[in-house]
Formats: structure tokens, sequence, C-alpha cells
């Protein structure tokens, strides 16, 4: 018997090597990792579930695209979405929906809201907007669904920042809740709807877009941020790092959630305990 590897057809877009073996093996082995997980779909287990879990589609997209011409593979994958998302407009956590899982495993917005973030991440690095153009009727629906799913513009669903290490063994989030990623991935989604309204001359979407997004930021605020600590819910990693990223810090306590992060790291001796959310 003969063994073969095979993986997405995808062209090399880029290329790493230094002087320094370790780094050139490390890249190796992430490459290898890449392509296991790369086929038709991109999953993250290729040696048992071989599913297309969405939220590897836009956490590791920008890395991948280093090194890979992704635009054909999400092509199909934003097909995949399209074909699964449901009536009622929820998209679940894998595409192709080739099983239907229960409750977290089938309906997370953490996953879901890969059909909002991938085709502004293919429109940022490869200036296509056909995808935008295409699917933006469906982003709105997936938008509506997870606004009929929040209580006072806050989402408390779903896996939440799966797989952190915290002092039990590890699956669904230990030291963040899941109100903090899930209503966190909420306002992100918002905010690029807003971007990609303006971007196809949709000034009224944009406008009710960056009104939603502004009081999904206040409620995030107000329901996690705890003025007389200065920290936020639980003030994990994962919390600080996604407030940052996605821009929910105000202006009078953005420089403390760093130093909280920082702090937060350096006391775990520089070793992180955020799951695949913060990836």
């Amino acid at each position: 018997m003969t063994g073969l590897h095979t993986c997405n057809s995808a062209e090399n877009a880029g290329s790493f090597h230094c002087s320094k073996p370790l780094f050139n093996q490390t890249y190796e082995l992430i490459d290898w990792a890449i392509r296991s997980n790369m086929a038709s779909v991109l999953t993250d287990c290729p040696h048992r579930e071989k599913l297309g879990w969405l939220e590897e589609a836009h956490l590791m997209q920008y890395s991948v695209q280093y090194r890979y011409n992704l635009a054909r593979l999400y092509e199909k994958t934003f097909n995949d979405m399209r074909s699964t998302q449901a009536a009622n407009g929820m998209v679940p956590t894998i595409a192709p929906e080739l099983v239907e899982f229960e409750g977290g495993f089938k309906d997370t917005p953490e996953w879901g809201s890969t059909f909002v973030i991938s085709p502004w991440y293919i429109y940022q690095w490869y200036g296509d907007m056909r995808p935008i153009e295409t699917y933006y009727p469906d982003m709105q629906r997936y938008i509506d669904y997870l606004s009929s799913k929040a209580e006072n513009h806050i989402i408390a669903y779903g896996l939440g920042d799966w797989f952190d290490i915290g002092p039990k063994s590890p699956g669904e989030s230990q030291l963040t809740s899941n109100g903090v990623t899930a209503t966190a991935i909420y306002y992100y989604d918002v905010t690029l709807m807003e971007k990609m309204a303006n971007l196809l001359g949709k000034p009224d979407d944009a406008r009710k877009y960056q009104e939603l997004a502004a009081q999904i930021k206040q409620a995030f605020n107000r329901t996690f941020w705890n003025p007389s600590t200065r920290t936020y819910d639980r003030n994990s990693q994962a919390v600080n790092a996604v407030a940052l990223y996605m821009g929910l810090t105000t202006s009078e306590n953005r420089q403390q959630v760093f130093d909280n992060l920082i702090a937060d790291i350096r006391g775990h001796n520089n070793a992180l305990t955020a799951g695949i959310v913060i990836l």
C-alpha cells in the first residue's frame, strides 16, 4: 500500500525561511497542519471528523492567506454557508452540514459569523467585492437572527472561548463568560456590515448598523465593565483581547484593559490561557 497526502490545490502565495533551523522546522510543521486541514473544506482535525468547522475559516484566514491563494476555496465556503443557512437566518457551526449537532455545536455566534467576516477579509486581501455583493442579503439575515437572540443587545449562548486553559479539562469556556465573546463577535459583525453597506452604496443600511453597533458597545460595557475594579468580566485574557481588538473599549478604559491583558499574560509565566476564539 502507498499512502498519498492530498490537499486543496490552492496555489502558493508566499513562503518563509530564515537562518534558524528551529523556526524553519516550526514553519514546516505548521504548513503540514494547514495542508492536512485544507481540502474542499477547512477542517480542524483531519484524523477523525473532517467537518468544515466555520471558526477555522475566519480565525485562520489571514494567516493562511500569507501562504496560499484562498480566493477559490472561500468561494466554495461561501456557497456552503448559504446552502446551510436556515430559514430564520441561523448559520450552523459547520458547512456543509453533513451531520446535525445540538446546542452550541449546532449554533454558536463565533462560528456562524464567518459568513459576515470572511467576505470582508476576501475584499481586504484580494480587492474582490463579488462575495460581498452576492451574499450581502444573506449576511443581513444572519445579523437579524443574532439580533433576535440578543437580550438588551447582549448575546450569551454557544461554545464561547472554546478550549481555553483553565482548572478543568478543556471544552466549553471556563475563564470567560459566553456573553463576552458572543456579544463581541456580534458587535464586530455589525461594524463590518456598516462598512460593507457603505461599500455597496447603501447609506440607510450603513446608518442602521452604525446605530446598532453603538448600542451593542454601550450594552457590552454596561454589562461587563466593573468601574470599581477597572476590569472586564473575570478579567480573563480573552475578554481583554476581544475588547481591544474589536474596539469595544472606551477611550477612558482602553489603556487599563491593555495593562490588564499584559499583567495576566506575565502572571501566567508569559503563557496564554485564552481559547481558540482569540487565536
